[in-house]
């Protein structure tokens, strides 16, 4: 783009360190909540924020990875566009964003409705 590769752009590598830096985040998250279930604790909260989170960090990455291959990126025959559709499908699988948020509500002990 423009003359050089899209790695030596500013933008790109200020979103892509956005990312890994949620990503990571969300990986130290992940490892201590696999601690706790190692201890015999009930994880079940912190692994429905962890599943959510993916689902949603998951989602964020292959919406950029498309912005940043710009037309090319929805054809279908490109690995990014695949990345696409697999990842939705990784966020609906287990259970979608809002199966996930009624299960924190209840877990929080908040009124639900039936």
């Amino acid at each position: 783009m423009f003359g050089k590769p899209l790695l030596e752009h500013q933008h790109i590598q200020m979103k892509l360190a956005e990312l890994v830096a949620e990503l990571d985040m969300l990986r130290q998250y992940s490892y201590s909540t696999a601690e706790a279930y190692r201890r015999g604790e009930d994880t079940s909260y912190a692994a429905t924020i962890a599943k959510l989170t993916a689902g949603r960090l998951n989602r964020q990455v292959s919406d950029t990875l498309i912005q940043f291959h710009g037309g090319i990126g929805y054809m279908e025959e490109t690995w990014v566009s695949r990345y696409f559709r697999d990842s939705r499908l990784l966020s609906i699988a287990g259970g979608a964003d809002e199966v996930m948020l009624r299960t924190l509500a209840k877990m929080s002990g908040w009124p639900t409705s039936p």
